[in-house]
This record gives structure tokens, sequence and C-alpha cells, in this order.
């Protein structure tokens, strides 16, 4: 397995198709699952981690990442934002999941230079982002979307310790859409 980090802009063709086929492998048409995102306008991340099988082939998992200047109890910080993360089905549980977050935070933290990293999963992945360091945030996240300003209440939203501490309570404004 081949880790590598893509600038968005530098896609190519083939890594646009191959991230298509993961999410279609991830999330298939047509499955009943219940999607409460689906929705809402999400942000454009700036660079993508991703594990391939071979050094030119599939892409099997994906983190995507970017920085934002937000607000903090109406303090400004430089929040890493992490979405997008998946992991092709038929390997998950083999620590692709965790090599994939493990270099979107080194990315965010070294050469991004955010204060902390947020991330907003469901419940039933909590657990891998806290056995990764991730802590739940208890406070209120607010998020822009074409309707306007509105609290994000549908996932869990988790906070990662970078540059220093991250918060665990109060109000984060986002100042842009969710990632």
């Amino acid at each position: 397995m081949y880790l590598d980090v893509i600038a968005n802009d530098d896609r190519s063709d083939k890594d646009r198709e191959q991230l298509q086929r993961l999410n279609a492998a991830v999330y298939p048409p047509g499955d009943s699952t219940d999607n409460p995102g689906a929705g809402l306008s999400w942000a454009r991340t700036e660079r993508s981690v991703v594990v391939r099988i071979t050094v030119d082939g599939d892409i099997v998992a994906h983190a995507g990442v970017l920085t934002r200047c937000c607000l903090h109890n109406d303090r400004p910080v430089r929040i890493g934002g992490i979405g997008g993360v998946k992991t092709h089905p038929e390997i998950r549980n083999s620590g692709l999941g965790r090599q994939v977050m493990t270099r979107a935070a080194e990315i965010l933290r070294d050469d991004l230079a955010a204060d902390f990293g947020l991330l907003v999963c469901p419940v039933s992945a909590a657990g891998f982002y806290e056995r990764l360091g991730w802590r739940a945030f208890s406070g209120e996240l607010w998020i822009d979307q074409p309707a306007g300003r509105t609290l994000f209440t549908i996932n869990q939203v988790k906070v990662l310790p970078l540059r220093g501490e991250a918060p665990v309570s109060g109000t984060i404004d986002l100042c842009g859409f969710p990632w």
C-alpha cells in the first residue's frame, strides 16, 4: 500500500474517477442508509490524503483536509478540518483509516499551521476517532448554508489538539460551509 497526498487542483482525471468509485463503494447508489448530511452544502477540501493499492493503483482510503480562519467564543482561531474520510468496505479494519488520519493531522499541524483539528462524524464512527486522540466537543457548532447561518446538529463534533489545546466546549463558528 502507498500513502500519497494530492492537492485538489492537481488531481488527475484518473484520481477523480478512482475517488468516485471509492465513494460509490462506501455509499452505494440506492443504499437505504440514512444520510442526514445529504441536504447540506459542504466545503471543498484543499488536499486529499489517499492510500493506493500500488504506486499507480486504485485509491482505497481517503481523508480530505482544509484550513480556515474561524471563531471560538468570538476569538479568531485557525481550524484544520478533516472530511470525506472513507476506506473501501472490502479492506476496512486493516489500519488504512489510521494511516490517512495520522498523515492528515500531520499536514494540518506541520504544513497548514492549524491550531486544532475539527471533524464531524456519525455516532457509529466516534470510537475510531477517539482511539486516534480526537475528543468530543460539547459546545455549539455554527455553520453557513445557502439559507443562512445555522446550528450544526446532525453528527458528533470531534476536536484534536495540534499546536496547542483544542476546546471541548463553548461556541465554534466555522465561518463557512462544514467539512
